[in-house]
């Protein structure tokens, strides 16, 4: 429920109408009292969350998480009003009232949404659609520069004025937070406008997952809607290209937002900079293109692949077997024992025994200082080894200094706890709060505040108190073993960078025992010692589970031969692709021949075209006359078999196409068009990955002839 219309926020901001509301704000358009002018203000108001009659949002249903979802809110507020970037709407002011927290904006005067223009209108224009798209880079690229992320691009968070202005607003801080902290991922993220990483706790974040947004919301202004949820390209839904959706776009633009949309966060650009580079490349001449392929292929003959090596380093691969039980994955060589924990050691000579003492009569410490030990008999009198207080037992209770009091009254009012522990080899002394945790009294500067007795125990034998219950014999690495499980805390020595990798992961013993051997899948498979690349054996395939190769590490969890490896770790195509492959480097050949870059014989520079062929009759389709042979140069069409010879100047060719199967050929001064029925030739190219041959028809011819006289008429 929105605020009613005349309310008053902070004394300033008078509510005229409710703009909308979201799973997570609602915004107002108010006026402002102090300015006299227009504003739009932003309240905290998370789906599901009650107001009172009296205006007041009920946050405090959501428990712990509420004063820390205000700050976050609030630190939005401080964002927009440190960040000098176009696009943004300064903050004016920001504050808290009806039980939650708010910011006001200037307005964009009679703005809309893109989410609402695209609504009405489908998809935009070319010209509208970049104009926009550069608008939100130069805003994005300026957040970003500064150390900041939206993390919600989509359109509904884009605003257009009627001058086209754009202007991001709505950004995502605290959204994001209370995203991570409950189940209502769809709520808190608009599904086609998020990357995968934005449905994860755990997800890295970054420039790219603003890029994703950007691309996915330019995506919906070129194509008409927005691009498919990364779940369901995971699951292996196709993403049409907007080359395919609108053709004649520039194909740099297409495949600019196409990477922008790769569900990999390394695979994308990694800055505006990069995604712009991108979309102003210039495209691949059919040189380049026919070169690339080329040098593809010449990779693809020298390939050799060594039996069993890593497809990234060259090295032997190896296969290990399961370590023993309780083998410490860090140093691969000794086991992990439980530690020696006894709870009540004490932590400060390690020899004695800690016990317990509760301060009844006599109390075990001084009541008048925080550290001192009561010294004498049971009934008396006693004196402070610290301050040298002295107490004696008179009759109506305890006696100092003239003052009497019964133990009760004088522990009352005494710094100490009801419960102290106390070594009995060094006398030092503990106060034990009534959760259980005790505090270092005696001796003074202890490093430590208030510990358990399992965390006192691990300082008593030199370690940290959030150190292991066990350790590793040989190298030392700390674990926590809690049943047939084990959780990696720390280790000085790594040598084989398990310890970076796997801090604070816990492991079952199964796992424990691959991970020992070098397998951290917990399955059977090749790993590499030298560069650390590991598989899983799939069937006749390998599974990548790790590698250093940024290459390879696009297609981790992807099963391929170990020869397919090899050609993925130098991006040559894979077995199955190299035909579709070939087939597209000679369909670049015969589009250079088409073009005229490809001679048809490199001897004779003129001739365009020699070949079996026999005239068509133009009224019933079929050969007129004998087989005989066409020969097209520069200059001249001539066709000759034995009984007659036909030629015409190349100038008189006015039109040539194919229909068919057959060319034709449309001649000055003649009413009907001359048709050959022409066979394919066998062109036989030579690159430097090997020779080829190409079957050319009428239709290369047909589209040569044209594309040579409209060069020359140019």
């Amino acid at each position: 429920m929105s605020l009613a219309n005349g309310s008053v926020l902070a004394g300033r901001f008078e509510i005229a109408a409710t703009l909308g509301r979201g799973g997570f704000a609602i915004a107002y358009r108010c006026r402002d009292r102090e300015r006299g002018d227009r504003c739009v203000v932003k309240e905290l108001a998370p789906h599901g969350v009650v107001r009172d009659d009296d205006g007041t949002l009920r946050l405090d249903l959501l428990g712990d998480r509420s004063g820390k979802l205000i700050s976050r809110f609030l630190e939005e507020a401080e964002l927009l009003r440190a960040i000098r970037a176009p696009g943004l709407l300064p903050v004016r002011a920001s504050f808290e009232a009806n039980g939650t927290a708010y910011f006001a904006t200037d307005e964009a005067a009679n703005a809309r949404t893109l989410a609402e223009l695209l609504d009405r209108e489908g998809s935009l224009d070319l010209d509208t659609s970049l104009d926009v798209l550069y608008q939100l880079l130069e805003t994005l690229e300026a957040i970003h520069l500064q150390g900041y992320l939206h993390r919600d691009v989509k359109p509904s968070n884009v605003l257009l004025d009627d001058a086209g202005r754009c202007y991001l607003i709505d950004f995502g801080a605290a959204r994001q937070w209370h995203a991570d902290h409950t189940e209502r991922h769809t709520v808190m993220f608009t599904p086609g406008y998020a990357p995968l990483e934005q449905l994860s706790e755990h997800g890295r974040r970054g420039p790219a997952t603003d890029l994703y947004g950007l691309c996915a919301t330019a995506y919906h202004m070129l194509c008409g809607e927005p691009p498919l949820a990364a779940t369901d390209r995971v699951a292996g839904a196709r993403l049409v290209p907007p080359a395919e959706w609108r053709p004649g776009l520039d194909p740099a633009v297409s495949n600019a937002l196409m990477a922008g949309l790769r569900l990999r966060y390394d695979e994308r650009p990694e800055s505006v900079r990069a995604l712009v580079t991108l979309l102003e490349e210039a495209p691949a001449t059919l040189a380049d293109q026919i070169g690339r392929a080329d040098a593809v292929l010449e990779a693809l003959r020298s390939l050799r692949i060594e039996r069993n090596g890593c497809p990234v380093c060259g090295a032997a691969l190896d296969y290990p077997r399961q370590a023993r039980a309780w083998t410490c994955p860090v140093c691969r060589d000794a086991r992990i024992r439980p530690r020696d924990l006894a709870p009540n050691r004490c932590p400060c000579c390690s020899s004695g025994i800690l016990r317990r003492f509760d301060h009844a009569e006599p109390p075990v410490g001084c009541p008048l200082c925080p550290t001192g030990a009561l010294e004498g008999g049971r009934r008396g009198p006693w004196t402070c080894l610290a301050c040298g207080a002295a107490f004696a037992r008179v009759r109506g209770g305890i006696e100092h200094q003239g003052v009497i009091h019964t133990w009760a009254e004088w522990m009352a009012a005494s710094p100490r706890s009801q419960v102290v522990a106390v070594c009995d080899a060094c006398g030092a002394q503990f106060d034990e709060d009534p959760d259980g945790l005790r505090t270092q009294i005696v001796p003074e500067g202890s490093p430590w505040g208030a510990l358990s007795p399992d965390e006192w125990a691990r300082v008593a034998i030199g370690s940290a108190p959030d150190g292991g219950n066990a350790e590793c014999e040989h190298c030392g690495a700390e674990y926590h073993v809690e049943g047939e499980t084990c959780t990696l805390l720390g280790a000085e020595l790594d040598p084989f960078g398990f310890a970076e990798r796997h801090l604070g992961r816990r492991f079952d013993l199964r796992h424990l025992a691959w991970a020992a051997a070098g397998k951290e899948s917990a399955s059977p498979g090749p790993t590499c010692q030298r560069c650390g690349t590991e598989f899983d054996t799939d069937g006749s395939y390998l599974r990548l589970v790790r590698t250093t190769s940024p290459i390879l590490a696009r297609h981790t969890g992807e099963p391929f031969s170990l020869e397919d490896w090899n050609r993925l770790a130098r991006e040559l195509p894979t077995v199955l692709e190299e035909p579709a492959f070939e087939e597209r480097f000679d369909s670049l050949l015969v589009r250079a021949f088409v073009q005229g870059t490809l001679p048809f014989d490199s001897s004779e520079t003129d001739l365009l075209w020699r070949g079996r062929a026999a005239r068509i009759s133009r009224d019933s389709g079929v050969p007129a006359g004998p087989e005989g042979k066409l020969t097209v140069t520069d200059q001249e069409i001539v066709f000759q078999h034995f009984l007659h010879k036909w030629r015409t100047p190349r100038d008189a060719v006015q039109d040539a196409f194919e229909r068919d199967g057959y060319l034709w050929l449309v001649l000055s001064g003649e009413r009907d068009p001359v048709g050959f029925d022409i066979e394919e030739v066998e062109l036989t190219v030579h690159p430097k990955s090997g020779p080829r041959t190409l079957l050319v028809g009428a239709g290369e011819l047909a589209q040569r002839m044209e594309g040579e006289r409209s060069r020359k008429e140019r």
